[in-house]
């Protein structure tokens, strides 16, 4: 038998050499015992390398497998690519239904065409317009409004009347009617009729209660060229001013409890603090020069650094900045810097002393405009004539206060003859020069 080395014949460790190392059989060697466990550790780490090996080619295998079956069931909420379609979907809901076969607005222009949209008002990417603006938008758009028009007039047997337009994002453009739109200063809404262009769905909605939406910042919804612009911006800057429109106001309701709870009122398109001396609230907004500067301007007396003495909100400085006159303006409300030096050459103070309670206060303007006009300069005040404040005052049932009326919104009015106003002037030491009444007006152009 061959030997494999034992402790019985005295040669512990040795192994035969024709099983490990391809001696011949017969002839023997003796191998160390460190060698031999290093090459056993060296056989296990091998099988274990090829063992792991295995195993993660089998995992990749049913990895691969899970991902194709993935893919071939997209509708699997499971489906890592379903579910990124899903969130895509969610991110744009735009694709979903510009692609649809349907009426002008569901075209794939009609996002780019609402996203080009530079005129209106914009609120979280719907767009509101006058109908004055419709013609200003892309043609994509304004068949979508003339299709939702079509279908109310199907369905009612006539035009619906509107005065804005809401064009949305979603594909539903939306006709509402604010009948004071250009009337009142916060337009009230009264129906809405909106057309879905993707369920084809019409719909109408009516505000007859006694809280309906209210509309501010309007002058957004018309173009800036519009005569009425300034005076709805000027507005909304008053308002912003005192921050009146900040925050839930979007209902009558809560909109006249906000102007009751900050003191303010609304006349016309004005914004009155009821705070202020009640002369404040004379001072109307009229959209352009004044009658009496158009009389000067005839006249050919008004010259290069105009003094615009109780200006209002400036409607005078304005047409005459844009005829590139240097004009400077002052009123205790609107233009409280006091104007400093004597350097103008004409000066004016349009519907001012007649809103003056007392006859010394009235003077007093008149000695304040003398003082900073140079000599030889041109003065012109205009007053409501007393014929037209003794109508008004009949018509408004206005109460008698000293030689003049208290109205029904608190102010003051006098009304002067031609010759009641020349003699004021004469007596503060003016040169009277031309007086004249029309339009419900006494005009005295005077010279220092």
């Amino acid at each position: 038998m061959p030997d494999l080395g034992g402790e019985e014949n005295g040669s512990p460790g040795t192994i035969n050499s024709a099983l490990h190392t391809g001696i011949p059989v017969g002839e023997s060697t003796v191998i160390p015992v460190a060698l031999i466990a290093g090459v056993g550790a060296l056989l296990v780490s091998v099988a274990a390398s090829i063992k792991k090996g295995r195993t993660i080619a089998r995992e990749k295998e049913k990895l691969s497998r899970a991902r194709t079956r993935r893919r071939k069931t997209p509708d699997n909420p499971t489906s890592k690519s379903a579910s990124k379609k899903k969130r895509k979907k969610k991110k744009n809901p735009s694709p979903s239904w510009s692609k649809k076969k349907g009426g002008a607005c569901v075209s794939k222009s009609y996002n780019a065409a609402l996203g080009d949209v530079e005129v209106g008002k914009h609120i979280r990417g719907d767009v509101y317009v006058h109908t004055s603006l419709v013609t200003d938008l892309d043609p994509t758009l304004q068949a979508c409004i003339l299709d939702t028009v079509s279908k109310v007039k199907a369905r009612v047997g006539k035009e619906a009347p509107y005065t804005v337009v809401k064009i949305s994002k979603r594909g539903t453009v939306s006709l509402l009617n604010y009948p004071g739109f250009m009337r009142d200063a916060v337009p009230e809404l009264v129906s809405v009729w909106s057309y879905n262009t993707i369920s084809k769905r019409l719909t109408q909605r009516k505000y007859d209660t006694d809280n309906p939406p209210v509309l501010h910042r309007k002058e957004l919804m018309i173009d800036p060229l519009n005569r009425r612009y300034r005076q709805f911006s000027l507005l909304t800057e008053d308002m912003d001013r005192v921050r009146l429109i900040k925050g839930r106001v979007g209902y009558r309701l809560a909109w006249e409890a906000r102007l009751r709870d900050k003191g303010f009122s609304i006349d016309g398109h004005t914004l009155v603090d009821e705070k202020l001396n009640v002369r404040a609230r004379t001072a109307i907004y009229r959209g352009d020069m004044s009658m009496p500067l158009r009389f000067s301007l005839s006249e050919g007396i008004v010259r290069s650094r105009v003094l615009d003495w109780g200006c209002g909100r400036g409607d005078d400085i304005d047409a005459l900045k844009d005829l590139g006159y240097e004009v400077t303006g002052y009123d205790p409300h609107y233009f409280n810097r006091m104007p400093r030096g004597r350097n103008y050459r004409y000066a004016q103070a349009v519907y001012v002393l007649n809103v003056i309670e007392a006859e010394r206060d009235r003077r007093r303007v008149i000695e304040r405009v003398r003082e900073r006009v140079k000599a030889g300069a041109y003065v012109m005040f205009a007053v409501r004539s007393d014929a037209n404040v003794r109508e008004a005052a009949r018509l408004g049932d206005w109460v008698r206060d000293g030689d003049g009326f208290r109205t029904s919104s608190g102010t003051f009015q006098k009304g002067f003859t031609q010759a009641e106003l020349s003699e004021l002037l004469l007596s503060e030491g003016l040169t009277v020069i031309t007086v004249v009444e029309q339009g419900g007006s006494v005009i005295v152009i005077s010279r220092v």
